[in-house]
């Protein structure tokens, strides 16, 4: 600590200025002429006079390092014990060094300013409270050190254009406390960023005043490389793989938010990558790729030619901002054909895309029609398909009772019962053909004979005819040999009997005959009392209704002699009946007998014939 007391006002006069000048209030300022000696005497505190210097004056000091003045201290004088910190012209050594050169400026608060040219400090063991002048001005001082010395760390360098280095004032010795920071760039702080690649400095001012400069560079980091292949027009691919080269990348993102080292690009637009260095420095590079619409097709494979003038040959779809080149010349969406050829299109689209097609223009084929059935012939309730061919967009034509089951492009599928004729009409773009098959349907060649009647507890023989194989089923009883065409059968009450019949078209039929059992047959019998045979078609012969269905009967007629003119078993089995003759001839009007047998039962009955 550098103390100067209150009565030292002859310092002005150390400082080399006349007594008169402290005075002034305004003055210009006067180098001293003199060097002046700093001992330290071997008496203490001798006593000293003059007037006191006033307060306000700044008193700085000011040492020699390398050959150039440098801050050493400085102090606002305010009155006694006021202390001036000042240091060694190495910047280290605590206090003022023996031997060393120091100047001191004073800073009077009128302006005036007064500067010593030099003073020598000369150490004396024998004292060690003050400092005195040799001419009798006294300077009393405590010593102490003052340092001030930091050093500079880069925390980051800076990515090129972006002014984003970092760098700090790392450990500070010396000086008082708080320190100031002035950054060339114009920042504050002990920490900044924002600074630019190059040279810096900063000085450092502590709460004294006193200053150092400190130097440093921020290095310029190396941007990452990046590139992204030309920009790209697909004409016949819908997907490209950018698979980019880069060098020095910690990390990359996509325009569209991927991150892998290649994207596939799938629809037309811009795609830019982002790399980043380890340093964080950003580089990018952006392709464009466009992806042509062209559809692959603009025209049909081929038209038919109808001896017309003309035709017209149309692309489609006719889009723009598409341009057209034909084969004839024309250079339109359309050109007219006036002959059967070929006729090429080129289609090229805002891109530079091309698209080439062909059309034939050609006469239509003779349009000729035809049909075949499967099977032919059919059995009824068959499904008959019909195949045609020749032709397309076929229009059918059948029969109301044919049963649609399905159909095609070239076919129908159909359900018969009988024989019918299908048509099918076909056209082309020319002409128009129509086609008639007949498909035979086998008529049913079986049968299993009528109804029949049978007393409780008789047998009855069934016939079926008309087939090669036959099968006959009940729900009620057990058939025996099923497989024949004749079966005998003893049903204890009413029961339909069922046979299916194959003939040799192979064509199965099902036919059914219905046993009735009676107890008693004559109860179900109308007794017949007259017949008139004269042609008037009105009871000309001998009909009992109902007795077909008991063919195992027995007819007698006599005359009323006991002749018999008639007899036969099963009459009206077949056609034949009584017409009131007697071996071809016609007999006489009278009064006749009949008798009627079925099993066991036997109806008797007179018989008028009249004419």
């Amino acid at each position: 600590m550098f103390e100067i007391r209150k009565r030292a006002v002859r310092l002005l006069a150390f400082l080399g200025l006349p007594a008169a000048l402290a005075a002034q209030p305004e003055c210009t300022p006067v180098p001293t002429g003199e060097n002046a000696t700093i001992i330290l005497p071997v008496a203490a505190a001798p006593q000293l006079d003059g007037a006191p210097l006033p307060i306000g004056t700044e008193i700085q000091a000011g040492a020699l390092r390398n050959g150039q003045w440098f801050c050493a201290g400085k102090v606002i004088w305010e009155a006694e014990n006021t202390a001036l910190i000042a240091y060694g012209e190495d910047g280290f050594t605590e206090g003022l060094q023996g031997g060393e050169a120091y100047r001191f400026r004073a800073l009077l608060p009128g302006g005036c300013l007064a500067d010593s040219v030099s003073v020598i400090y000369e150490d004396s063991p024998g004292f060690q409270a003050g400092i005195y002048q040799a001419d009798g001005i006294s300077l009393v001082a405590s010593l102490q050190a003052y340092t001030i010395k930091a050093e500079v760390n880069v925390l980051a360098p800076s990515c090129p254009g972006n002014n984003n280095g970092e760098a700090e004032v790392g450990l500070t010795i010396g000086g008082t406390l708080p320190y100031s920071y002035n950054w060339s760039g114009g920042q504050s702080g002990a920490v900044v960023g924002s600074l630019p690649p190059g040279p810096f400095s900063i000085t450092l001012t502590d709460a004294t005043g006193c200053a150092d400069t400190l130097f440093g560079a921020i290095e310029t980091a190396p941007l990452p490389i990046v590139q992204l292949p030309p920009d790209t027009v697909l004409c016949d691919a819908d997907s490209l793989a950018i698979a980019p080269l880069f060098l020095d990348a910690d990390s990359i993102i996509w325009s569209t938010g991927e991150m892998t080292a290649a994207i596939l690009a799938d629809g037309s637009g811009w795609y830019q990558l982002l790399a980043f260095s380890a340093e964080g420095c950003p580089a990018s590079d952006s392709i464009r790729v466009d992806i042509s619409s062209l559809p692959a097709s603009f025209l049909a494979d081929s038209v038919f030619w109808c001896q017309e003038d003309s035709l017209l040959l149309e692309a489609m779809p006719p889009t723009a901002p598409y341009t057209y080149q034909w084969s004839d010349g024309a250079n339109g969406p359309f050109t007219w054909a006036f002959a059967p050829g070929n006729y090429s299109l080129t289609v090229t689209d805002a891109l530079g895309c091309r698209r080439q097609d062909a059309i034939q223009v050609a006469a239509p084929p003779p349009l000729e029609i035809g049909l075949m059935a499967f099977p032919s012939p059919a059995c009824p309730g068959d499904t008959v398909e019909v195949e045609a061919s020749g032709g397309e967009n076929y229009l059918w034509l059948f029969p109301e009772d044919a049963v649609l089951i399905s159909e095609g492009g070239n076919w129908i599928s159909l359900a018969i019962r009988e024989s019918f004729i299908i048509s099918a009409v076909a056209s082309n773009d020319c002409n128009t053909d129509t086609a008639m098959l007949a498909i035979p349907v086998q008529v049913p060649a079986g049968a299993a004979g009528p109804d029949t009647c049978v007393l409780a507890g008789q047998p009855v023989r069934l016939f079926a005819s008309g087939g090669v194989a036959y099968f006959w089923e009940s729900d009620k009883y057990e058939i025996e040999g099923p497989l024949e065409d004749t079966i005998k059968v003893n049903p204890m009450d009413s029961t339909l009997f069922l046979v299916t019949i194959t003939d040799a078209a192979g064509c199965s039929y099902q036919d059914s005959v219905k046993v009735l059992v009676v107890e008693n047959t004559l109860l179900t019998l109308k007794p017949i009392s007259v017949i008139s045979p004269n042609g008037d078609g009105k009871n000309d012969v001998l009909e009992f209704p109902g007795l077909e269905k008991f063919p195992q009967n027995e007819l007698t007629i006599f005359n009323r002699w006991g002749t018999v003119v008639f007899q036969k078993r099963g009459y009206q089995k077949d056609s034949v009946r009584w017409d009131g003759t007697y071996k071809g001839k016609e007999l006489p009007v009278s009064v006749y007998y009949y008798s009627l047998s079925i099993g066991e039962a036997q109806l008797k009955q007179t018989l008028s014939l009249i004419r």
